[in-house]
């Protein structure tokens, strides 16, 4: 369908990334001026809807290719499937909305979004692989995917088979913690993970929040009781090999110390990270610049940079007060492959 814009009166801004059309600014929580929508009385004259009279075509992309040309086009993605353990699932919340993942064969990842109000918001991800037709847009620098209804998911053709060596094939999953399903304002208490305070008490320490749709694990000393808090989330256990690697997703908010997070690998970690030996791991973490919430790719970790052989456990260490280091940072998506 045709439309166009009075543009007359409207504001131009960028949204996370999308060059968008607004009728008013405001302050957001990071303290910067942010494009709101057109007023509600105001969008019949604005928008002008004209005839449905024309097919758009997709365009054919892989999931490397899309770069900030193609935010808004409507795109087709071949060999795509839902990651081990996020098959079956709704496409949105009842009350949210919803990331979920997909992968394709070479593991790369990119995020279909679904609001709530959708009709098909009810939708269960299909478990087979093949194809989506979509919007692409971003947030920052997650890519996301939105569909128009469910026949844009075309997945019944056979999985990738998981062993990771690329050439349409996505290293096994060993674990993935997304934090969906789990009850906001609860410490983190997941089999096989650690949720350890070696300073200051376990109440201030790893617990499950949610904002904007997303639930996701959450640390930080605002309005602590303790002297100091510092706070471990440890992964379960992975086998050191050649391709054995993992990746999280990390963002800020109210950014008050540098230095609060930490993230570590331990080949003798037994239940008490104080009592371990621990290497910093190099990744991409989030800093003062960026935008609360804004959630930060760590970049694929290979585990045998650190070690070549046996087993490891990560650490997410977190070292804060109340008084005056009080950074809060939020974590996603811990997706460990073999």
């Amino acid at each position: 369908r045709e439309i166009a814009i009075l543009c007359d009166g409207l504001k131009l801004g960028d949204f996370a990334g999308n060059i968008s059309i607004g009728g008013n600014t405001f302050v957001n929580n990071s303290g910067n001026e942010q494009l709101g929508g057109i007023e509600p009385e105001n969008i019949a004259a604005s928008i002008l809807i004209g005839e449905a009279n024309m097919t758009v075509a997709p365009t054919a992309k892989n999931i490397n290719d899309l770069s900030a040309t193609d935010i808004h086009s409507f795109i087709e993605i071949e060999g795509l499937q839902f990651p081990d353990g996020s098959t079956g699932q709704t496409l949105a919340n009842s009350d949210n909305s919803k990331n979920l993942d997909l992968e394709d064969c070479d593991g790369n990842i990119i995020v279909i979004r679904t609001s709530n109000f959708a009709d098909f918001s009810d939708a269960l991800s299909p478990d087979g692989n093949g194809k989506i037709q979509a919007i692409y847009s971003v947030f920052n620098d997650t890519k996301q995917l939105f569909i128009r209804n469910t026949s844009d998911l075309n997945m019944t053709g056979e999985r990738c088979d998981g062993s990771g060596n690329g050439g349409g094939n996505p290293g096994a999953e060993l674990f993935k913690l997304d934090f969906e399903g789990l009850t906001s304002d609860q410490v983190i208490d997941v089999q096989g993970w650690t949720n350890f305070a070696e300073e200051g008490s376990l109440s201030n320490s790893w617990f499950v929040n949610d904002f904007d749709g997303n639930t996701y694990g959450e640390v930080t000393a605002f309005q602590s009781s303790d002297n100091n808090n510092i706070s471990w989330l440890v992964t379960p256990q992975i086998e050191v090999s050649t391709t054995a690697s993992f990746s999280f997703l990390m963002g800020q908010h109210h950014w008050a110390q540098d230095n609060g997070m930490q993230v570590m690998i331990s080949d003798n970690f037994s239940g008490d990270p104080s009592q371990a030996t621990w290497t910093a791991v190099n990744c991409t973490l989030p800093t003062e610049d960026n935008d609360w919430y804004e959630l930060v790719e760590s970049g694929n970790i290979s585990i045998s940079d650190y070690f070549g052989s046996g087993s490891v456990h990560i650490g997410f260490r977190y070292e804060g007060n109340a008084n005056n280091a009080t950074t809060s940072f939020i974590i996603d998506d811990i997706i460990a492959t073999e």
